[in-house]
């Protein structure tokens, strides 16, 4: 078994004066206080690993998580719980009963072994967490619970379940309301990129000379401010933003809405009612912009007849 300390091969361990002391390969004497960590390779899959104790091992045989559950070496191979046995368990985890009942693994860890080694554990932790869901290390990286369904399961199953999910998460919203007001006001800090309509609007703007600042925030996000005009325009995508010319929960010949454009309609009130008494403001439709109508709306709103169609 190899296991390294501070980088360096582990040569011998002994006891003195109830002690461990580490000798090293290089030729150096360390006492336990003054290990940083150690690393030890895994018999089955070469792993390295890193520890902030010394390896526990099993006939001086040291094996990582991962391989300890793997057939024969797992406690449990071959056994099965019976009925009674799981229900027990589940009584005995449950609430107060479960012995982390509103604690978490690093409240634990200080506890256990002192604020500075817990906090190590903690490093190497997220260190560890971080190359697993790293890109591609991740097992969900570019695909979503459907797709990884449709392939488990087959398509009929699978929209039966992301129909079971749409509905949890709907209840959920609808039980914390407080936590979805926040979320809808806090929503403007999450910028990504330009949509292809926001670009189409801003190229319109240049292209007419027009003095306008893009993702204008004044508590709220708002897509375009005309400072000349008072104005704030927001391009709004039909989908997202439920078009009410397209979705609507009254009208039976229309789309119905759903949780997601509710949610985007709560707060473009919110943003409506924030800024209308400091701007005007115009909301302009994916659908406008791609009729190109979006020119004729501004040129006789602004009463430009200089603006370039």
């Amino acid at each position: 078994m190899e296991i390294y300390i501070n980088g360096i091969l582990l040569k011998e361990k002994k006891k003195h004066k109830n002690v461990y002391q580490y000798y090293l390969e290089n030729g150096n004497i360390l006492k336990t206080k003054n290990v940083s960590f150690f690393i030890v390779i895994c018999e089955e899959c070469s792993k390295e690993v890193k520890l902030l104790n010394y390896p526990t091992t099993k006939n001086n045989i040291y094996l990582c998580h991962t391989c300890r559950q793997l057939g024969e070496n797992n406690p449990h191979y071959g056994k099965n719980h019976t009925n009674e046995w799981k229900k027990q368990k589940s009584i005995q985890s449950k609430g107060k009963n479960n012995p982390m009942y509103n604690k978490n693994v690093y409240n634990t860890w200080v506890k256990k072994y002192g604020k500075e080694i817990a906090d190590k554990k903690l490093s190497i932790f997220k260190d560890k967490m971080s190359n697993v869901t790293s890109n591609e290390n991740n097992g969900m990286y570019g695909r979503t619970y459907y797709e990884i369904w449709v392939e488990k399961y087959g398509k009929e199953i699978a929209e039966q379940k992301n129909n079971i999910l749409k509905e949890k998460h709907r209840e959920w919203l609808l039980g914390n309301k407080d936590h979805h007001q926040k979320m809808i006001e806090n929503s403007h800090k999450k910028r990504y990129r330009k949509t292809t309509i926001e670009k189409t609007m801003e190229e319109f703007l240049i292209k007419n000379n027009i003095n306008h600042k893009y993702n204008y925030i004044n508590k709220y996000q708002y897509d375009f401010l005309l400072f000349d005009y008072n104005l704030i325009i927001e391009v709004q995508g039909d989908y997202w933003h439920g078009n009410p010319n397209i979705y609507s929960d009254t009208d039976p010949n229309l789309k119905p809405l759903n949780e997601t454009q509710k949610y985007k309609q709560n707060l473009d009130i919110l943003k409506n009612n924030y800024i209308k008494n400091t701007y005007k403001i115009i909301c302009i439709w994916e659908t406008d912009i791609k009729n190109k109508k979006y020119k004729d709306i501004l040129w006789n709103l602004l009463k430009l007849k200089q603006l370039k169609k």
